[in-house]
């Protein structure tokens, strides 16, 4: 896997824990291992991946915000 498949590999399983709103168990693409539902990353590479994911789902969701106010305020 390329490192952007890898971290696609991961979102992905992310995406499947918001959507069922529960902490599951994650393979990790990285070091091979799988993670219980819980447990903290088997290792730095995942952490990071997760951290990544994480925060370009925030700034998704503040642009969302923002395009939402702003259509708003052109309708007034």
């Amino acid at each position: 896997m390329t490192s952007e498949e890898k971290l696609e590999f991961v979102r992905d399983q992310m995406v499947k824990m918001w959507e069922e709103k529960r902490e599951l168990e994650i393979s990790c693409p990285y070091c091979l291992s799988v993670v219980p539902a819980g447990a903290p990353a088997c290792c730095g590479t995942l952490t990071r991946a997760v951290d990544a994911i994480l925060e370009n789902q925030e700034v998704a969701e503040r642009l969302e915000r923002a395009y939402r106010i702003a259509e708003k305020a052109n309708r007034s």
